[in-house]
């Protein structure tokens, strides 16, 4: 049994892509796990990974690999070298610079900063919110190496940001899935990254950007129904 820990943010605020697709890949790979939930911030950054036989592994692509090697299946091998490059370049690209961009876009960003203010005021003292924010912020710009003229580098990464969404559109066409018939990983990783920009209370540049392809949100539901439909088997079962 996998040992799977996530951070899992009070509801309506972002989620945390990293947890969104370790937990979808376990689910979709029907690899026994059980899943140990924290909302706690401060270990936001040490989020997610797996424990088995009392040994911790972490790193997203390393625990991927790992769990793949266990159960000795290729969650991908259904496609064709080609599609294989495409989605790795797609997958790297994912996991690291937008979810860095999302990141910036929903802490960094003061209307949806407000917005997570508000919703965090309504279990914890104000000023222990401003705290934890603040601390946030200062991880945040740590990891990424921002400088005080951020406003900047994120304007760039934005622009870049809209470029990953419609190159993503282009690929996924009118297909059910990335991969063609089957599921793959980049359909997990696009449904994790993209998850938290269709919650209702946040806004900006690239929320609306992602408004400007439908198929990337039906295909962001699409996955959803698919996970809710495994529960419920699971449940029969």
């Amino acid at each position: 049994m996998i040992d799977l820990y996530v951070f899992t943010a009070k509801p309506g605020l972002p989620y945390d892509p990293l947890s969104i697709y370790l937990e979808s890949f376990l689910n979709a790979s029907q690899i026994p796990f059980q899943t140990y939930h924290s909302d706690d911030f401060s270990s936001k950054l040490h989020l997610p990974y797996i424990r088995e036989n009392h040994v911790n592994i972490s790193e997203t692509g390393f625990i991927i690999n790992y769990l793949e090697e266990k159960v000795e299946f290729d969650f991908d091998g259904h496609l064709d070298e080609l599609m294989k490059a495409t989605h790795f370049a797609f997958e790297q690209l994912l996991l690291t610079q937008f979810s860095d961009l999302l990141a910036m876009a929903f802490w960094l960003d003061d209307h949806n900063v407000n917005q997570i203010k508000s919703i965090l005021n309504k279990e914890t003292p104000p000023p222990l919110v401003a705290l934890k924010i603040r601390k946030i912020q200062k991880a945040i710009s740590q990891r990424l190496n921002l400088r005080a003229d951020w406003q900047l580098e994120f304007k760039h990464r934005l622009i870049q940001g809209k470029k990953t969404l419609s190159h993503l559109s282009e690929l996924l066409s009118e297909r059910q899935w990335f991969g063609g018939l089957y599921l793959s990983k980049l359909d997990l990783i696009v449904y994790a990254c993209l998850k938290s920009l269709l919650l209702d209370d946040f806004k900006g540049e690239l929320h609306d950007a992602l408004k400007t392809h439908p198929n990337l949100i039906y295909h962001n539901k699409r996955v959803s129904l698919l996970f809710s439909e495994l529960a419920d088997a699971s449940s029969i079962k």
